[in-house]
């Protein structure tokens, strides 16, 4: 199961999709509607499947395998930059 790293905090804007994601070292990031999706469904315990059908609710028009490609890319950068941690 893949948490947010301790001491980091998603904060998202209601009217856009977009949010911001705050790290322990006091990174800030700003997220697309994507990543924020894909956030939120780690947030409630669930994995990048989890994730995948979020988008497709919210984004059916780009297709499965799109945004299971797009749901691995957030992912994938997310864990480089240690931003994301395995449990």
């Amino acid at each position: 199961m893949l948490t947010l790293s301790p001491g980091a905090r998603l904060l998202t804007a209601a009217d856009t999709g977009r949010g911001t994601l705050v790290t322990a070292a006091g990174d800030v990031w700003t997220l697309n509607a994507t990543a924020v999706t894909v956030l939120q469904a780690m947030e409630r315990g669930g994995g990048a499947e989890a994730a995948a059908v979020a988008l497709l609710a919210r984004f059916p028009e780009q297709g499965a395998a799109a945004v299971r490609r797009d749901v691995a890319d957030v992912l994938d950068a997310l864990r480089r930059h240690g931003v994301v941690t395995d449990r």
